[in-house]
């Protein structure tokens, strides 16, 4: 059985999300998430994990992109299929540079999931046929990116892996409070974290280490204004 975990915000794509996984054969639901951030606290407190994650791109608290980057780094071998109704090269760049492993609209896109799910669990990358994109291209940019990030991640200072999930919600527009619910810590040992990375990284606020991050694709976020 392949098990699968649903994010997602809008009630009415939900259910029609929800019974198709239901119906199909050797699909196993999990549970599903409403948002960013409760799904990052199912993923932490609740097991098994999941095999794969239909993960909306637009959701509140926490976005699909940058949920990505925290499943990514602290949980690599779930795969991720993002679904979006915002289908633009620019958001498959974005979505799939930070992790994801397939991307897909959301029209009708219960037709193309099953085709998309065999693809992410084979670990190759899914890119909707019916999106009328230059799929040559986004591969190959994603591919100079991946590279380039990882470039960045070799010339920094060793980091934890409580410290990379620290640095990527410290990156969101979470409360440090929020950050601990979902890191199980106090908030107090939230702000040793931060004391800890800044000096690691000679930052001096969240606002450089927000920035920091980003710039060295530690995390990402959605971003609707670029086409490419």
């Amino acid at each position: 059985m392949t098990a699968i975990v649903i994010a997602e915000d809008n009630l009415t794509f939900l259910d029609k999300i929800t019974t198709w996984v239901l119906r199909e054969p050797g699909m196993e639901l999990l549970y599903f998430a409403r948002n960013g951030m409760a799904l990052l606290q199912d993923i932490i407190s609740k097991k098994p994990l999941p095999d794969v994650i239909l993960m909306d791109i637009e959701m509140p608290l926490i976005d699909g992109i940058e949920a990505t980057s925290f499943i990514k780094d602290q949980y690599p071998q779930i795969r991720i299929i993002g679904l979006t109704s915002h289908s633009t090269e620019g958001m498959a760049i974005h979505a799939l540079t930070a992790g994801m492993d397939g991307f897909a609209g959301k029209a009708l896109s219960e037709y193309i999931l099953p085709e998309a799910i065999e693809t992410v669990l084979k670990g190759k990358l899914f890119i909707d046929n019916r999106l009328d994109f230059n799929t040559d291209y986004i591969l190959e940019t994603v591919k100079k990116r991946k590279e380039l990030i990882a470039n960045y991640h070799n010339a920094l200072p060793t980091l934890t892996p409580k410290e990379m999930a620290f640095i990527i919600l410290a990156a969101t527009s979470l409360k440090y409070k929020q950050v601990a619910e979902i890191m199980n810590l106090s908030e107090k040992s939230i702000h040793g974290y931060f004391e800890a990375v800044s000096n690691k990284l000679k930052l001096s606020s969240r606002q450089h280490l927000t920035l920091f991050a980003h710039q060295h694709g530690l995390t990402h976020m959605a971003d609707y204004t670029s086409s490419y």
